[in-house]
């Protein structure tokens, strides 16, 4: 129940070189030209990754691939890839994904998949769709589980249930919706509400660049759909899709793991004999080149009132034509120098923009490869400006040549990442989903080891000028090439769904009172009908093992654990060879809350700026070589069990003969980085905000998760959803302002925070890879830490760190909802316990799956029980009222159920298969060192692996109560769009807006709204709290515009300042009120406010939303 903790104590990806398993004897796989099961072997081979032998195969009578990974991993896997050109916007690829694992002629249950996914021995249950591929992947431990469910999705995608229940399209598609007779008529559908959240303006970009550069053709085609076409897809056209593209001549199986090749073969002869071999025409949408540059211009739709400025993105995107194999994995080398801090290109554009993001990428997917340079955060009238900007960095790359040791680092890069998969979740599917998408576009399987061999060529190109040819030919004097610039427009959102509800309200006019009730009764029927169970003989026949054949056991990694003068050491030893992951964990115990953030921000700039002896480009050329998955960042580290500390955390992974270099450079960049140019620092500042903005609001389910587990476990999360959360983003804009106003401020903060680390006291060392590699890093991680001084401090007390409202919503630019309420285990009368595991699959599977997906229409439903508390949620949601309604039935609908042992069984499974998967070998060390640190032994995690197993009836009951009193106590978060959230304003006590202009001035009351988090109450709780006054004739004056030394008093009252040891001068001292300056000197002595660079504080002028941070509502709860 730990694997929240450690995703966020490892935040990076721990990937390594070497073999998977023992590779299966050649002598065991067949040879080329026999046949087995009515297949034919068309060729032996080896995937040299892997290091293990391959077989291709070809079934005679229907022309099926088969590829076969021979080794001996027991995490085995099986995936049929289906080629599926995206002909339109209607996504009917996508949607068929979803209706093809929703039952069949074997087994006839529309919602067989979620039992099959959480009640079978299984590791990975899945299905995908790109924009070329549907892919249907699924991992076992068990080769006769997995051929149980091989049997269910051949049966699904070749004979599936829609053929004869047309209200599948209706569920996976769209339909029309009424609640009641007087009630407006909606539509809905899982894909259709999925999209409506899954486009936001970046993705949308992408596709208008596509369509922009290959006008007329499916290539423009959005694969998943788009929620305007989706209503206009008929049920025979789904149809017919099928018919053409779900045929054996048209279908790649990837097999994975150790295997007995002939079962699988005999069981998918079963099914592709029933085919014969047919040609089928699958359009590419490939163009004529074009002659001479396009252009296009794009609107993008938001929400009245959103903060469109600088929110415009620009494509400028070139397309290969007639690129050979090689020339195409050269580009893909090219994109990323050309992406790389100190690139002529991204020079070029941040000197031209300052601030905008940028981002260089290459799209293989269709036969006509396409590179992209894209800027965001910039206006609509820079486009031009961007052009000439990549242009210019162009010609001068082309002009000087490229950086043979940065080129060389990237390529070492590639290498490294190409032979890491083996340290990827899941090896099987990782692989089947690379190696199925170059087949799409080339027809072959060996990509994998093309590239290999290609990237080792390439090093000899590297200083011959190959490089510069590509970029001279496939991009600077390309002519077919385009921009394309998306738009935001405010308000176009509502114009669209009033266009909508206008056209559903003439729908509902037009018919009469029996189609009315005819179409109630049918939504009140198709609730019924998709919310039923699948039969219980039918889960159960697709169950193969067994919870007492479910074994017992863990790999054990040696850890050692020292402390020496103020250091503590930690080592795990792994089954690698010549490679090892490295984690340097610097305190930040003595600092001030305040500073947690520069710190943060500090963190985030090592890497993007030069140091004392490097530049920029430098700096990443030896990154790109020594430092694989490098990441720097704000995190925290338990100590004792239950106490963690905040640490800016520094992980790489390397070979062990660059340990050295690797180290020095880290060294480099942590203690001499370059932090004095004010106008780097703005650039890079500001990419960094706009980053997180599009993040934010294209999926902000990883901010609210954390968010929620700082609110029902603060002394755990508190600190680091503070350090990464919406408090740092907010910091991130005022840093924004402060380098307009003050750069200096900023400069000699980040050069404190810099100082400040440079102390062993407190640090933590962590290496994971073998027993030579612990050996070879030990003296050189001593001497790192020893060079660094000892300082005694106390630990700055945690406690005023803002805390998350009770019931919160915070506004996105999103379509959909993000729906979520938690509450910690004590809280809740539970013990932690493996058995969460298990019950959050139950739960999941048995209520919130069926009412939340099925019936209302949330692409995920969220059910998430750790150690800390138990979480129920909605996942890109078109409801948000309805949600929490479901929220309060579920204690009572679990306490209801009546399971038998035997089904209780099939989730201990899943959930033991999850537990008991293995992992990479160093990603595993990596762990078992967190394990350690949080005290938990092998044994404690053998323990759990026992209370998985030992689910019963009378646990499904406790945790229906438990859940109940969730949603009476519970914490609740929505994060969604403005309409929706002030639509059921009722439901919060705070409602917050990251995104709203920060330019705007604001009144007395608006500070303390702001002040308090958005609180409805906020007035009444500062006036209770003393924090917010009124003058000496009662007036609170609450519509006066708020002057920015009564700011300073505000936040001196709320955060209960004292008077400041360290007193800041400033010009205008004189100018400020008596009642004031207390505050004002606090205000400045801790960053919570500063000057202009004139020295002047204003104390007179008017306050604008960037300079008031968003505080929470810890503070502010303290009246009730």
């Amino acid at each position: 129940m730990k694997k929240r903790l450690i995703a966020i104590l490892l935040t990076c990806s721990l990937m390594c070189m070497l073999s998977v398993h023992a590779a299966a004897t050649e002598d065991s796989l067949p040879s080329e030209g026999d046949i087995l099961h009515g297949f034919q072997v068309t060729g032996r081979g080896t995937l040299d990754i892997l290091d293990c032998p391959t077989v291709t195969l070809e079934h005679e009578k229907s022309g099926a691939a088969v590829y076969y990974i021979a080794n001996g991993d027991p995490n085995r896997t099986f995936d049929i890839t289906f080629h599926t050109p995206a002909e339109n916007d209607k996504g009917i690829p996508h949607i068929l994904e979803h209706m093809t694992v929703s039952g069949s002629e074997k087994y006839p249950s529309p919602n067989i998949f979620f039992p099959a996914a959480y009640q079978t021995y299984n590791t990975f249950v899945n299905a995908m769709t790109d924009e070329t591929t549907t892919t249907f992947p699924v991992s076992s431990l068990s080769e006769d589980q997995l051929l149980k469910l091989m049997d269910l999705y051949l049966d699904g995608v070749f004979y599936p249930l829609f053929y004869t229940e047309p209200r599948l399209f209706e569920r996976e598609a769209w339909r029309y919706d009424l609640q009641s007779a007087d009630a407006p008529i909606t539509i809905t559908g899982t894909v259709y509400n999925e999209m409506k959240g899954a486009i936001d303006i970046y993705r949308a970009a992408d596709y208008h660049l596509q369509n922009t550069l290959f006008p007329g053709s499916i290539i423009g085609s959005n694969s998943g759909g788009d929620p305007i076409a989706i209503p206009t897809l008929t049920y025979e056209e789904l149809l017919n899709f099928h018919r053409t593209y779900y045929h054996p001549s048209n279908a790649l199986v990837i097999l994975y793991g150790d295997l007995d090749l002939g079962r699988c073969l005999e069981m998918m002869d079963s099914y592709f004999s029933e085919y014969d071999r047919t040609e089928i025409d699958v359009p590419d949408g490939g163009v004529a080149p074009l002659s001479a540059p396009v252009n296009g211009r794009y609107e993008f739709p938001m929400e009245a009132g959103s903060d469109t400025s600088k929110g415009t993105v620009i494509g400028y995107g070139f397309v290969a034509n007639g690129a050979s194999r090689e020339e195409i994995a050269g580009l893909n080398i090219l994109t990323d120098l050309l992406s790389s801090d100190g690139s002529p290109v991204k020079d070029a554009v941040e000197k031209a923009l300052p601030g905008a993001g940028f981002s260089v990428s290459v799209d293989m997917n269709f036969p006509q490869t396409r590179v992209t340079f894209q800027a965001d955060g910039v206006d609509e009238t820079d486009a031009d400006t961007f052009r000439n900007a990549v242009n210019q960095g162009l010609a001068a790359l082309v002009e000087d040549g490229v950086d043979r040791e940065l080129i060389l680092g990237i390529i070492s890069a590639a290498q490294f990442s190409l032979r890491s998969i083996t340290e990827s979740s899941q090896i099987g599917p990782s692989l089947a989903s690379l190696i199925a998408s170059r087949w799409a576009v080339e027809g072959e399987v060996d990509y994998l080891n093309f590239y290999s061999h290609t990237l080792e060529d390439m090093k000899d190109k590297a200083g011959m000028g190959w490089f510069v040819e590509l970029a001279e030919r496939y991009l600077l004097n390309n002519p077919h090439s385009g921009v394309a610039v998306t738009v935001p427009v405010a308000g176009l959102k509502e114009k669209q769904e009033a266009d909508l509800a206008q056209r559903l309200a003439d729908k509902k006019a037009a018919m009469s009172d029996t189609e009315i009730m005819a179409l109630l009764q049918k939504t009140k029927d198709f609730a019924a009908w998709t919310a039923q169970e699948a039969p219980k003989s039918m889960v159960e026949a697709l169950k193969a093992v067994t919870v007492q054949e479910l074994p017992e056991e863990l790999v054990d990694y040696p850890i050692s654990d020292q402390t020496e003068r103020g250091v503590r050491y930690l080592t795990a030893e792994a089954q690698v060879s010549g490679i090892g992951f490295t984690g340097l964990a610097l305190s930040l115990d003595t600092l001030p809350n305040e500073d947690l953030h520069w710190a943060a921000l500090y963190a985030a700039l090592l890497g993007k700026m030069k140091t004392e002896t490097h530049t920029t480009a430098e700096v990443a050329a030896r990154s790109a070589r020594y430092l694989g998955s490098f990441y720097a960042g704000p995190s925290t580290i338990p100590e004792d069990g239950d106490h963690f500390r905040p640490v800016i955390m520094v992980q790489w992974i390397g070979m062990d003969e660059d340990y050295q270099a690797g180290l020095d450079l880290v060294k480099e960049m942590l203690f001499h980085t370059d932090v004095s140019d004010s106008g780097v620092l703005k650039g890079v500042v500001a990419q960094l905000a706009q980053n997180w903005k599009g993040s934010l609001n294209a999926d902000p389910s990883s901010v609210q998760s954390v968010r929620m587990m700082a609110c029902i476990a603060p002394e755990k999360y508190a600190v680091y959803d503070y350090m990464n959360g919406l408090a740092y983003y907010e910091f991130l804009g005022r840093v924004q302002r402060l380098l307009d106003t003050n750069p200096q401020t900023v400069v000699n903060r980040l050069a404190g925070i810099q100082e400040a680390i440079q102390t062993r006291t407190g640090a933590v060392s962590l290496y994971a890879g073998s027993a030579e590699g612990i050996e070879r890093q030990k003296q050189a991680i001593r001497r790192f830490w020893n060079a660094l001084p000892e300082r005694e401090a106390a630990e700055a007390d945690r406690s005023a760190i803002p805390r998350c409202g009770t019931r919160e919503a915070v506004v996105v630019d999103a379509a959909v909802q993000y729906n979520l309420v938690g509450a910690s285990l004590g809280s809740l009368g539970v013990q932690d316990s493996g058995k969460l595991a298990v019950l959050a699959g139950l739960v999941s599977d048995q209520y919130l799956t069926p009412q939340l997906r099925h019936v209302a229409g949330a692409y995920g439903a969220i059910s998430s029980f750790s150690e800390d508390g138990l979480m129920i949620g909605t996942y890109r949601d078109p409801s948000l009222a309805e949600a929490y309604q479901v929220f309060e039935q579920t204690g009572a609908a679990v306490s209801a159920l009546e399971l038998t042992q035997a089904e209780i069984d099939g989730y201990i499974m899943s959930a033991y298969s999850e537990a008991a998967r293995p992992r990479g070998a160093l990603t595993g060390a990596a762990n078992a060192m967190v394990y350690h640190m949080m005290g938990l032994s092998t044994e404690d995690r053998l323990e759990e692996l026992r209370e998985i197993k030992s689910v019963t009836p009378a646990d499904v009951k406790k945790i229906g109560a438990a859940l109940s009193e969730l949603a009476q106590i519970g914490f609740r978060s929505t994060f969604g769009g403005a309409a929706a959230i002030e639509g059921n304003r009722e439901l919060f006590d705070v409602i917050y807006n990251p995104s709203e202009s920060a330019g705007a001035a604001l009144t007395r009351a608006q500070a303390v709204e702001r002040l308090y988090g958005g609180a409805c109450s906020a007035l009444e709780r500062a006036k209770a709290d003393g924090v917010f006054l009124g003058d000496e004739n009662g007036n609170y004056r609450e519509n006066d515009a708020a002057t920015r030394e009564e700011m300073a008093v505000l936040l001196y009252r709320l955060e209960r300042g004292t008077e400041a040891s360290d007193a800041v001068a400033f010009a205008d001292q004189d100018a400020v009120s008596p009642w004031a300056l207390e505050a004002v000197r606090w205000s400045l002595a801790t960053g919570r406010m500063s000057l202009d660079d004139a020295g002047r504080f204003r104390p007179r002028e008017t306050v604008t939303a960037d300079e008031l941070p968003f505080t929470g509502t810890a503070k502010a709860a303290r009246s009730e």
